[in-house]
């Protein structure tokens, strides 16, 4: 049996899908964002009432046959693999919300809960178009007392990557460090004024990139230094 940690609901925004693509006469579907804890059963219990499973294979590190976190599940029929794809979609285990979908060729786009897109766009337009992202983050975790925006938890690297989902939002180097994130509404007032001053500061007057740092020292590196720093020039004549 599935734990508490099991939600039997789906959640708000998960819906019934009428736009989906032509199943594959084989009925197998993709999952992924399966927790590593995850057992064979419990992947099972959770795809189960879409119809017959002929077949379960959960993708693992052939070095260290660590679980991967996704798999593919043959069905009897495309009939239950669509059922599947309707029915057990964005269902959570263990903390990760699981997602279903046909076999395509297609990259596979996670999403936010809709309840969660709407609050981050609501805290652009009130005060935080232009700020670094991490505090978005931090006033949405204000708003919400004991709870942690884990972006992970839907399948995303970070919360950068989460919020470059968001419809209509666009992120951009701080000018100074550009390790850090702003985030604008695209092509808002906010979002022409950064873009003129990125203009005017120009590329000799930004800070570089992680990488152009990198190559810049790595350069530096093969230079050989004397002891006052200044570089060494080697003696070409020949020896008397």
């Amino acid at each position: 049996m599935l734990g508490p940690s099991f939600t039997q609901t789906l959640h708000a925004d998960a819906g019934i899908r009428t736009d989906l693509p032509f199943f594959s006469r084989c009925g197998r579907v993709h999952q992924t964002l399966r927790p590593h804890q995850a057992k064979e059963d419990e992947i099972r219990e959770w795809l189960g009432p879409a119809g017959d499973i002929k077949g379960l294979r959960l993708n693992r590190d052939k070095a260290t046959t660590k679980a991967l976190g996704y798999g593919h599940v043959q069905f009897a029929n495309p009939e239950a693999a669509s059922a599947a794809v309707q029915q057990c979609d964005k269902i959570e285990l263990h903390g990760r919300v699981m997602r279903v979908a046909p076999i395509s060729s297609e990259k596979f786009q996670f999403e936010l809960p809709s309840d969660i897109k709407e609050d981050l766009r609501n805290l652009l337009q009130e005060a935080y178009e232009g700020k670094n992202i991490s505090t978005i983050k931090d006033a949405w975790q204000k708003r919400h007392p004991g709870t942690k925006l884990n972006t992970t938890k839907w399948g995303f690297k970070n919360f950068s990557t989460a919020l470059k989902t968001l419809e209509g939002v666009v992120l951009e180097h701080h000018l100074e460090k550009t390790l850090t994130y702003l985030a604008f509404f695209q092509d808002s007032e906010k979002h022409q004024e950064f873009l003129q001053a990125k203009a005017r500061k120009g590329p000799a007057d930004r800070a570089p990139t992680v990488g152009e740092a990198k190559r810049a020292q790595a350069e530096a590196d093969l230079v050989p230094k004397k002891e006052n720093g200044s570089a060494q020039v080697k003696d070409q004549e020949a020896s008397m």
